[in-house]
């Protein structure tokens, strides 16, 4: 979304590694048991909580089942945070005589969204020529299993916020969404609001608030200041305010507003050619996708868009971009959504943002690294220069 003062991009940063796909068929044969011998096997390995977050440990837990006369069977975890590495051991409690193990100590809390977690375990028992010590996966270190540290749901008091916003013409309600904990922000598109008045409203369960300012500074776009509960009066602007988008952003915590004019924004819903791959394409507002394509409803793609559809960067291009529209007033925000294509963290992912004021010479001005995250998580990055009409946001392979 990008404005004179602002632009959110909803993509999807696809991290694939090379480019290559391997196409050959391998067929391994392993001896069977022999008749009798003793074995075990491994079943419901759990994490706890189901989906680990940042903040949190993590408690692996799984159930042995014995087959021909296993009996006295011990476990142990061993894991490591990343992909390489030597990995930890933890010995695992049995739950009374229940065959249900528990590791005795938590894989530790970690802070960065997307960490993975390679893990294995290993049974060692007794019985008629038993098979132990036996590890799961079967090949141990050398083919762990993995998880990955999600983010958390950013949180609020509230179940939803909205703005009202009322003209001459109409009163409209525009919903908000959380883009933080405790901090909501949305986008209304329209080409002009003539002396509008706004207050925003907060729901929970059995009760509604609403939000204006008593001492509002200015009545100028963009509007500034700190919102009274259930006041008196509404935040007002003033004149012809034009679009092609509105943006609203809301505080709980401190009670911050903000309310911009001028506003450019893309979600990709209404892109065309959503099944021709990646390409070079233009949408009817100016933006521009490079070496990228939009979200399809194939079952991959629908689990990795964010609302809607979502924008696609190939990976194994090095200059693939989302680009802006002109922005006659400069830049002032840049928000946008994105995670990692991958699942498990791996490889990383990243992005450059890139400023310009002809669409030919592009100067850097910030460079994020290190997306592991499969969550989409808001990020967001204040320029405020009038010089810049272009902004371009690329990925890093």
């Amino acid at each position: 979304m990008l404005h004179s003062y602002l632009m959110k991009t909803s993509g999807t940063f696809k991290s694939r590694g090379a480019a290559g796909i391997l196409t050959v068929l391998c067929l391994s044969l392993a001896p069977l048991p022999a008749l009798g011998q003793a074995m075990v096997s491994f079943s419901n390995i759990t994490t706890d909580p189901l989906v680990p977050v940042t903040g949190s440990n993590v408690t692996l837990s799984l159930d042995i089942v014995p087959h021909n006369g296993a009996e006295y069977v011990t476990v142990w975890l061993y894991y490591r945070v990343g992909t390489n590495g030597n990995f930890s051991s933890v010995f695992m409690n049995e739950v009374g005589t229940s065959l249900h193990f528990i590791a005795s100590s938590p894989i530790p809390a970690q802070s960065h969204p997307g960490t993975p977690v390679q893990y294995y375990f290993t049974a060692y028992y007794y019985g008629p020529d038993p098979m132990s010590p036996t590890n799961h996966p079967s090949d141990g270190p050398s083919n762990p299993l993995t998880f990955v540290f999600h983010s958390p749901p950013y949180s609020s008091s509230y179940t939803s916020a909205w703005v009202s916003v009322t003209t001459t013409l109409a009163v409209v309600n525009q919903s908000l969404h959380l883009m933080n904990n405790g901090q909501w922000m949305g986008i209304m598109p329209t080409n002009s609001l003539i002396n509008p008045e706004f207050r925003f409203y907060t729901s929970a369960v059995g009760v509604t608030n609403n939000w204006g300012d008593t001492n509002q500074a200015s009545q100028t776009m963009p509007l500034f200041g700190l919102a009274d509960i259930f006041p008196a009066a509404n935040i007002k602007a003033s004149s012809t305010n034009d679009g092609p988008y509105f943006l609203f952003r809301f505080n709980e915590v401190n009670r911050e507003y903000s309310i911009h004019r001028r506003t450019v924004f893309v979600n990709f819903d209404s892109w065309t050619e959503a099944d021709a791959g990646f390409g070079v394409y233009t949408n009817t507002e100016g933006w521009i996708i490079s070496a990228g394509r939009t979200t399809t409803n194939s079952l991959e793609d629908q689990q990795r868009t964010f609302s809607g559809r979502s924008c696609v960067l190939d990976p194994a291009t090095n200059l693939a971009f989302v680009r802006s529209p002109v922005l006659s007033n400069g830049v002032g925000e840049i928000h946008l959504w994105c995670r990692n294509w991958e699942t498990n963290g791996y490889p990383q992912a990243g992005y450059v943002i890139e400023v310009s004021s002809n669409g030919s010479i592009w100067r850097t001005v910030l460079t994020v690294t290190n997306i592991l995250t499969p969550d989409y998580l808001h990020f967001s990055h204040t320029l405020a220069e009038p010089v810049w009409r272009y902004v371009r946001i690329s990925s890093l392979t």
